[in-house]
This record gives structure tokens, C-alpha cells and sequence, in this order.
């Protein structure tokens, strides 16, 4: 969210007094207000038809499909109001996923809290989902963004074909990611123990799929160049930095600096075509904060 936006999501058939709530308080914000309301339609191809649109975007909250929130800038607060989703609900989100209309393809993104520590439970939820091919003309795929910390168990659901390597992303905040960035309160993870991490993806046969991100922070930037370096020399040939949509230091001229001196460090080392050859989005950022290197 940027700070200065009032968000929400909404669905009246879950919840209606946080629907009104959140009405409310989104006419009151001094400033720009965005609500994301679940809203049914038949034209989307509900199979139950309109007159269970209520119950269904009930299970549609209730699953976990669509989760309800407000995030108030006014006091800086965010209140995730689906505090009775039950994630483990696999045979609803079944039903409800059968009532609607899914293309070629369903990509089923494992994100938030650290899934690689969990595989069995993925596994799980893959067997569960899987069952959809059976009524919908569709592939169900598994990716997940993930720390990485359990990587073992990570290599062994793409080996099980379980996680798709291509789409998947181990967040990696670079060579020092636990001393300077993370600060992880076990004692197991240190930076050494990522950075192990990060080697041995680079030594399976997934280093040219998955991808690994550097997030951009005042933490991070001053080892950009150190971090890629290291990624690419343990094996990995895909990686990114990405930034942080509500960083006001990306604006401050020092970082900026150390930006620019951190880039042009990877030009040397990879040649004038580095950059473009990497993702897109990476391309995008670097041409947001440093335009002078993209006349």
C-alpha cells in the first residue's frame, strides 16, 4: 500500500458491516481511496447462478480465495478482517473453484510467511487442487516466492514436479541478508547458512529456472554488485533486485549514488548489454531511479 492511500477489500456477501466500514471510512480519508470490492456476476460464468451469488462469495472470503482488509492511513493501521478464513478448507475451494471460469492454465502462487518450511502441507494442497483438472479444462501449476530456508525441501518438490521451477523466486537479500537485512531471531540463519542456500540451488538443475531477488534496501544496496556476483558465481543464472513501492530513501542522493556506483560495478563486470539481457521489471526500476543512464 503507499502511505498516503486509503485500501480495502471488500465482499458484502462475507462480511457487510466491514463493507459499510470500510465505505465509511474511505469517504472520510483526505485523499485518494481505492476499495476492491468481490463482486459476481454472471457474466463471469458463475455456474450456481445469481441467485447464490451471496453464498457464493461467501466461501469465496471464507476459503481464503479472497481475503478482506482496510488499510486506514490516517492512523497508519491495517486490519486483515478474514480473521476466520480457514486455509485448510481444501474441499470448499474446490467446489467454489468449479463454479467459476478458469482458462488453460491456474497458477496457484505460494507467497507470505516461509512456505519452504511447510512441504508437506504443499504437498497436500497440490494433491487436493490437482482434482480440478478433473472437472476443468486447465492445468493446475504450483510456484511459490520464498526465503529459501528450507531449500532441500524446495529441491525435492521441483524433482516431485509438485513446484514448477519456472515462475518460482527465492528472496535472497543478498551476501548479508541475515546480519544486515533480515536479522532472523534463530541463530541457525546466519548469513552463511543463505548463502549455502543460494549454492546449493546453483548446483542443482534448476539454477537456470528459479530466480533469485535482492530486495533494494539501505541495507542491501551497498553489496547490489557483491550479491549478483556471488548468485552468479555459485550457479544461479537468474537474478533481479527489486524495490520497495513505499521507499521514500530511493529520492535521497546518497542511496541513489551508491545505486548508480553499484550498477555501474555489474556493467564492468558483465559488459554494456548486462542490464538488458536481465528481467524486465529490473530494467524498469533501474530506469525509474537512475534515468541518466537511459538517455
Amino acid at each position: 500500500c503507499y502511505p498516503h492511500v486509503y485500501v480495502a477489500c471488500v465482499n458484502i456477501g462475507y462480511n457487510k458491516e466491514q463493507y459499510l466500514k470500510a465505505l465509511q471510512e474511505a469517504n472520510n480519508h483526505n485523499g485518494p481511496s481505492i476499495i476492491i470490492a468481490y463482486a459476481p456476476c454472471i457474466e463471469h460464468g458463475i455456474k450456481s447462478g445469481m441467485e447464490h451469488s451471496l453464498d457464493d462469495a461467501y466461501l469465496a472470503s471464507k476459503c481464503g480465495y479472497f481475503l478482506t482488509f482496510r488499510y486506514n492511513p490516517d492512523n497508519q493501521t491495517f486490519n486483515l478482517d478474514s480473521k476466520d478464513v480457514d486455509f485448510d478448507k481444501y474441499d470448499e475451494l474446490l467446489e467454489f473453484l468449479k463454479k467459476l471460469p478458469i482458462g488453460p492454465k491456474l497458477e496457484v502462487k505460494l507467497t507470505g510467511g516461509e512456505t519452504s518450511l511447510y512441504p508437506d502441507q504443499i504437498r497436500l494442497a497440490y494433491k487436493k487442487l490437482k482434482k480440478l483438472e478433473r472437472y476443468k479444462n486447465t492445468e493446475v501449476i504450483f510456484t511459490t516466492i520464498s526465503n529459501g530456508t528450507n531449500m532441500k525441501a524446495l529441491i525435492e518438490l521441483f524433482d516431485e514436479g509438485i513446484l514448477d521451477p519456472w515462475g518460482s523466486k527465492i528472496s535472497w537479500d543478498g551476501i548479508y541478508s541475515a546480519s544486515k537485512s533480515r536479522k532472523p531471531k534463530n541463530k541457525l540463519y546466519t548469513d552463511s547458512y543463505f548463502n549455502n542456500n543460494i549454492k546449493l540451488l546453483g548446483q542443482s538443475k534448476y539454477a537456470d529456472k528459479v530466480l533469485v531477488r535482492t530486495a533494494l534496501t539501505k541495507n542491501t544496496v551497498g553489496n547490489l554488485c557483491e550479491s549478483a556476483l556471488f548468485a552468479f558465481d555459485a550457479g544461479c543464472t537468474k537474478w533481479e533486485y527489486y524495490y520497495l513501492t513505499d521507499a521514500d530513501y530511493y529520492k535521497d542522493p546518497e542511496f541513489i549514488q551508491e545505486f548508480s556506483d553499484q550498477i555501474s560495478d555489474l556493467m564492468l563486470a558483465y559488459g554494456e548489454g548486462y542490464l538488458q539481457i536481465q528481467n524486465v521489471d529490473t530494467y524498469l526500476y533501474t530506469k525509474y531511479i537512475l534515468p541518466q543512464l537511459y538517455p
